[in-house]
């Protein structure tokens, strides 16, 4: 970790410190009742509704045992929504691409090529510690992340900075009683948490998390922990000690227990093991003395303690909490998950199924009603295959209880097609083929195919994805940031990285001249797609160099006039701009690094000195020049079309034999 991270109490005084306290008091008190209904009922409902869990173990109507299945179709959508992110997230490298917004002039290549190797270095460094499960394991994280936004509607991580500092390589002294071993760092940088939804609140009607009034997170700790923290200093020890009599409750809370139990998990009561205590984060700003400071408190509500006052230590005075929202009601907080939006259909859907199963089950039964004549015949007899019965002909009748009707297939097929409509989510091989390829032999698929492939286009799965997208990159913004700031240790030594340049590419994000833009598309699908443009650039700009190169050959040839030349001039100016605008077009900033600037001749002028025999006054009669430029042949003569070699001739006529024109 770096030697300029530090936690620095914020102690304003008595006076001020109590009004502080109150007012945190206050904000948790107001977010946990307006938070009530939706943390306690609906989204544990919702949760249930994603699982396919029935309302009831066992059903008894229409009899005992009924059908009770759940169609899962908010499951289904949910997953196909958080595999196609993460697919497109993590399908190419890098995690996350880096634009570069510092210019260098033509002369300064080395500085440009020294600037694309930071940016470079920096994006395969994010990358790396992004896919590493022992550094930030993203992909795990991010995919719990992106699964709860899609089902819940929003969804929240949070960066933090960890060190972790154990003994290792221990032993024993030769007399066998002091223990030795070294101080070892097991871990120093920034760490990732997925947060349950219900952990979290913000001010409701903020538009964004950053723009919250006020924000906590319910950080829940059992003994060993909150000792622990209390140890280190991470909280004052003397509070620590004051509260761990009294936890909030002496196991899990219900809800928890009934997730634990859906997995076969049960949980019961032990004070020393499973004891709980809520510290609730918080996060706001406070003004003092007519300046605005950023507060981080850790407060105990059940015993009214602050554990720890600080100052918030992040870049920026950043918010260390990221989230993930999908749909857009009007201006708030939370998003549409599918549960929400889902529910009632996955109910219809259940329910017609279910009845298609019940109408089944009662159409392949039999009743069987019995003459009274039959009088011997016992009313508890067993019917099996080749049963005798004794009786007379209709004494016996099989009677159908239901038939089977082969509408409800079709009622099935319609709800699904409504589900498909509203969700906006189609089967995963459609826009396989929207781009159409370059090569129908070789199916290569141009830039275009590959976003249509890539892109499911004209479906509102897009929008949902780019929600996805834009929290992914504000998440690798504010990693990026703590990297940055508080520095990367010897992890570029590891994974074999240039640490200079990966130290200059943080100081160069941290002044904003390097940046992740936010676009519609992920960072790799951009990347991807810049892969096959500058596949098709190469060859654009290899044709635009071998043009360029011939003109300019033309114009030092002593036969070319002085009108052809300055054509020829600004042919070259016009290429090179025309060429200059489509690298922009392509993203790149900075063209004229890829451009190289001609040395051009001058454009007509009257008052220059004469050249020798055989080459072009500037500013002279054309006709004479090319008059005496043919007379002596030499290299570099550029033929006419159909002149046999022979430059233009007079008034600009093309000359049609092996000496000079007609005068």
């Amino acid at each position: 970790m770096a030697s300029d991270f530090q936690l620095v109490n914020c102690n304003f005084g008595a006076d001020t410190d109590l009004e502080m306290t109150q007012y945190v008091e206050a904000q948790i008190e107001f977010l946990i009742q307006s938070h009530m209904d939706l943390h306690r009922n609906r989204i544990p409902k919702w949760r249930k509704l994603y699982l396919g869990i029935p309302a009831e173990d066992t059903r008894s109507f229409p009899w005992p045992n009924a059908a009770n299945t759940i169609v899962q179709v908010i499951g289904e959508i949910v997953d196909t929504i958080a595999a196609r992110v993460l697919g497109l997230l993590y399908a190419t490298h890098p995690l996350w691409a880096f634009q570069d917004f510092r210019k260098f002039d033509q002369d300064n290549a080395d500085q440009f090529e020294a600037a694309a190797r930071e940016r470079q270095t920096l994006e395969n460094f994010m990358d790396l510690v992004g896919y590493e499960p022992t550094e930030l394991d993203l992909y795990r994280l991010e995919g719990l992340w992106y699964t709860d936004a899609a089902r819940l509607g929003t969804a929240f991580l949070k960066v933090g900075v960890e060190q972790n500092i154990e003994v290792t390589n221990v032993g024993y002294t030769s007399s066998k009683t002091k223990v030795q071993g070294d101080e070892s760092t097991i871990y120093s940088g920034p760490r990732v948490h997925k947060l349950r939804h219900e952990d979290v609140a913000l001010t409701p009607d903020a538009p964004t998390p950053g723009e919250a009034e006020f924000v906590f997170q319910v950080r829940t700790l059992r003994r060993k922990a909150l000792e622990e923290r209390g140890f280190t200093g991470a909280y004052d020890k003397a509070s620590v000690d004051a509260i761990l009599a009294s936890p909030d409750r002496q196991s899990p809370t219900t809800q928890k227990k009934e997730e634990l139990s859906d997995q076969g998990i049960n949980v019961r009561g032990n004070f020393e093991a499973t004891a709980e205590w809520d510290i609730y984060e918080c996060y706001y700003a406070w003004w003092h003395n007519k300046r605005k400071f950023r507060i981080i408190d850790s407060y105990h509500k059940g015993s009214k303690t602050i554990l720890r006052r600080v100052f918030n230590f992040l870049p920026d005075n950043e918010l260390p909490i990221v989230r993930a929202r999908m749909g857009y009601r009007t201006d708030g907080m939370y998003g549409h998950g599918m549960a929400e939006l889902l529910e009632r259909y996955q109910e219809e859907l259940s329910t017609v199924h279910n009845q298609r199963l019940d109408n089944a089950t009662a159409a392949n039964t039999r009743a069987l009603r019995v003459s009274p004549r039959a009088r011997n015949l016992d009313s508890n007899v067993e019917l099996y295959p080749m049963a005798l019965l004794v009786g007379e002909k209709d004494d016996f009748e099989a009677i159908q209880i239901a038939d089977v009707y082969n509408s409800s297939f079709e009622n099935e097929t319609v709800t699904l097609a409504h589900v498909q409509s509203r969700a906006g989510i189609q089967p995963a091989i459609s826009g396989s083929g929207g781009g159409g390829p370059l090569s129908k032999k070789t199916g290569v698929y141009s830039a275009m195919g590959t976003l249509a492939t890539m892109q499911e286009s004209n479906s509102r799965v897009n929008l949902e994805a780019s929600d996805f997208r834009h929290a992914h990159v504000k998440l690798g913004s504010l990693l990026t940031a703590m990297y940055g700031k508080y520095g990367v240790g010897d992890r570029a030594k590891i994974f074999g990285l240039d640490a200079d340049a990966l130290k200059s590419a943080f100081k160069e994000y941290d002044k904003h001249r390097l940046a992740i833009p936010i676009r519609a598309s992920t960072a790799s699908l951009n990347r991807e797609m810049d892969k096959q443009s500058d596949m098709l650039l190469a060859g654009m700009m290899q044709r635009h160099y071998t043009a360029v190169g011939q003109l300019m050959q033309a114009m030092s040839s002593p036969m070319v006039p002085d009108e052809v030349k300055d054509y020829m001039v600004k042919t070259v100016r016009s290429l090179d701009r025309f060429m200059k605008r489509v690298l922009r077009d392509f993203g790149y900033d900075q063209p004229e690094q890829f451009i190289p600037e001609p040395k051009l001749p001058q454009q007509g002028g009257a008052d220059q000195k004469p050249t020798p025999r055989g080459q072009v006054a500037p500013g002279g009669s054309p006709l004479s020049s090319t008059i005496a430029a043919a007379s002596q042949p030499g290299p570099g003569v550029v033929p006419a079309p159909g002149g046999g070699g022979v430059g233009p001739g007079s008034a600009g006529t093309p000359g049609a034999g092996g000496g000079p024109p007609p005068l």
